[in-house]
């Protein structure tokens, strides 16, 4: 398989539209990565796609890169990071750290080496072997210098994005996607230019998933004032909370029943409680329960109501009209949970 030089491939946070927020929100998750690589590049993971670099990427690059080299000269914690090939435990100092990212990207006359690429994929684990590199140090090991790769050719950004994108659902390497990851990648898909669609092909096939994002990101550029997309993204909203079905409706409304889109107030409101009654409504007896309570339920009568709705029979509960004074009557006395019936007449 090709290799290519680390030194050659950079990241730049405005191509991975998978993540929303820093790479490593913490020290922990980057050296369980790092650990995990003391063993070599695993291939199987995935290897890093990378793409060449006009002369604007190249810019963006040595941006980043300068900020990288920035985060490193002040860091300061001590790391400690498993050589998961010994099973030992080494500590490693922000001098280590510092060295090992200079190994990588700095040449002999302390400037920054040029990278010629950018990357598509693993951009956590080429940001972590820093840290491997640091431990390697430590333990007299050689550092990784040199990883497999796949150079591709893509048409435009949006074909880069999906493609990120997608690896984040089929790498065994992945670090799963959080709900403003989905959202944020959802909205950078939908700004390219991409449709529903593609970010289902992205989501290598979720629909759900995809359908429930890109309501909100529709709503979100409907009404930019209400922020959606970045409360997602800083946690002020929860992604888990909304209901796709609720969310596609105040989206697009249902031209067939004669529902319309939501407005501001709605969409505002729902966004607010998610879990009032009108926007996300608790779901309905699934039909294993039906058919217990059917089988078992003490009222013959209740018995009866659930079977014709389990079977969708409602005809099958005419008869009850006749007596529904009576029926009425009784269930007002146990306390009615539902608003009073319209009024009847007792059949002579």
């Amino acid at each position: 398989m090709l290799t290519v030089s680390l030194s050659q491939i950079a990241r730049v946070p405005s191509e991975n539209i998978c993540r929303s927020g820093e790479l490593f929100p913490d020290n922990d998750t980057l050296t369980t990565l790092a650990s995990q690589l003391s063993i070599g590049w695993n291939a199987s993971m995935g290897v890093p796609v990378v793409y060449k670099l006009d002369d604007a990427g190249i810019k963006a690059a040595l941006e980043e890169l300068e900020k990288e080299y920035a985060y490193w000269r002040n860091f300061t914690a001590i790391l400690q990071v498993t050589d998961n090939v010994t099973g030992l435990k080494h500590q490693v100092a922000p001098t280590h750290l510092l060295r090992a990212f200079e190994a990588i990207h700095v040449d002999g006359k302390g400037k920054l080496r040029t990278p010629k690429y950018g990357i598509t994929t693993c951009n956590r684990r080429t940001k972590a072997i820093v840290a491997t590199n640091a431990m390697f140090m430590v333990a007299g090991k050689p550092a990784i210098l040199d990883v497999p790769y796949m150079e591709k050719e893509y048409t435009d950004a949006l074909e880069r994005g999906v493609d990120c994108l997608l690896s984040n659902q089929l790498d065994a390497g992945r670090e799963r996607l959080n709900g403003g990851d989905i959202v944020a990648a959802a909205k950078r898909i939908f700004v390219l230019g991409g449709s529903e669609a593609t970010l289902t092909r992205a989501l290598a096939g979720k629909r759900g998933t995809a359908q429930k994002a890109w309501s909100l990101v529709e709503l979100d550029h409907k009404f930019g004032e209400l922020g959606i997309i970045d409360r997602i993204v800083k946690g002020e909203l929860k992604w888990a909370s909304f209901d796709k079905e609720t969310l596609r409706r105040l989206a697009r409304g249902n031209e067939k029943d004669g529902i319309l889109p939501g407005n501001e107030d709605e969409v505002k409101a729902y966004l607010d409680n998610p879990a009032k009654p009108d926007g996300n409504d608790p779901k309905i007896l699934d039909k294993p329960k039906m058919d217990a309570m059917i089988a078992r339920f003490p009222v013959a009568m209740i018995r009866e109501v659930i079977f014709a709705i389990r079977n969708n029979r409602p005809e099958a509960l005419t008869k009850y009209i006749d007596h529904a004074v009576a029926i009425n009557a009784l269930t007002e006395k146990l306390g009615l949970t539902q608003p009073p019936p319209p009024a009847v007449t007792e059949k002579k």
